[in-house]
């Protein structure tokens, strides 16, 4: 291939002011100098999809959308990135989409108001990067486009979506025909008639899995604010050692079983398309992170112990002797239009 391609996601707390932008400067010159094409996926500001929620909620209040734009504001300042780069178009589509969720209510405009953050955030950032380097800004929902599932309520159908990590050569051959780095935003896809739908929890990670299986990449690294995955919790075990390598199917293992720092679903889309991930600290991107992979090595023995709190535990009985077929086929059918996931399941007669 002409040209190789890596992906690095950036989530709220590492897009929050200049020192991060600068790092994320450095970064993209760096894989630039080792010969890729960049992608960077950006979310959200810290804190911004939260409020953005709560502004669809909460009773009309004009001044809690001008503090989110407040927010941005004081970020493009810092950064030395002029107003008229984003504000005028931002304030626009804020107020549309704000007015849209207020009118109807339906998940499908809930999910058009919570990609503002994304919008917004990756509008600046592709802003002060092209002070530096040529820097493009391209439509997440070009890339991403929505797989429909049946029997999903319309919550979990525009709130909570799946796409195709697949590869997509023409895809591959506009976005390379672009600036050498560009900038998108993470959580956000395409219905197939070109409304906006988010992908969930842990959506900015899997935004950069599926985009770096469309394009082909070498590898996707997801840039936070921990260095990688542990033997534990190193907030309760001081002692907790990084694990360096993990295949798919352990990381997979300790992300579902509440090891927090990357999403299930993530890990899911790089092992579709067998595409490595690496787990680093921005703080110190220097150091060494946890790589994720199809050739990694197992090693034997205990790789982890886990923890999940608050956990909801429900016991059923059926009381038809007669091992009723499809009891629980049923159970898990409710429980799935409710769009809840199930950890665990043990059953005995």
């Amino acid at each position: 291939m002409a040209d190789k391609w890596i992906v690095l996601k950036f989530g709220g707390t590492s897009v929050a002011g200049r020192p991060q932008w600068e790092t994320i400067a450095a970064l993209a010159r760096d894989r630039q100098a080792e010969g890729f094409r960049v992608l960077l996926v950006c979310s959200a500001v810290a804190g911004v999809t939260d409020r953005l929620s709560a502004l669809a909620d909460a009773p009309f209040d004009p001044s809690a959308a001008n503090d989110i734009l407040d927010t941005h504001r004081r970020l493009s300042r810092e950064l030395g990135v002029p107003d008229d780069a984003w504000l005028p178009e931002g304030r626009d589509l804020l107020d549309d989409r704000l007015a849209r969720c207020r009118s109807d209510g339906h998940p499908r405009s809930r999910a058009g108001l919570l990609a503002v953050g994304e919008w917004l955030s990756t509008r600046i950032g592709s802003a002060f990067l092209r002070q530096d380097f040529p820097a493009g800004w391209v439509d997440a929902r070009d890339a991403l486009q929505v797989e429909p599932e049946a029997d999903l309520s319309p919550a979990r159908q525009w709130l909570s979506a799946g796409c195709s990590a697949s590869s997509d050569p023409e895809l591959r051959r506009r976005w390379s025909a672009l600036e050498p780095v560009l900038v998108t935003q993470g959580f956000v896809g395409r219905m197939a008639g070109g409304e906006i739908a988010l992908l969930g929890r842990g959506g900015s990670d899997t935004s950069a899995a599926l985009l770096a299986g469309r394009l082909e990449a070498e590898r996707a690294e997801i840039w936070t604010d921990v260095p990688g995955l542990f033997s534990a919790d190193p907030r309760l075990i001081p002692e907790a050692r990084l694990l360096s390598r993990l295949g798919y199917d352990e990381a997979l293992e300790m992300a579902a079983s509440g090891a927090r720092v990357i999403h299930p679903r993530c890990i899911r889309a790089a092992a579709a398309t067998a595409t490595p991930l690496e787990i680093r600290d921005l703080s110190r991107h220097e150091a060494q992170g946890t790589r994720i992979g199809s050739d990694e090595a197992e090693e034997e023995g205990i790789k982890t112990i886990t923890c999940q709190r608050s956990m909801a535990v429900m016991l059923l009985q059926n009381r038809d002797a007669r091992r009723q077929v499809g009891f629980l086929a049923g159970v898990f059918d409710v429980i799935r239009r409710r769009g809840v996931s199930i950890d665990l399941v043990a059953t005995s007669e």
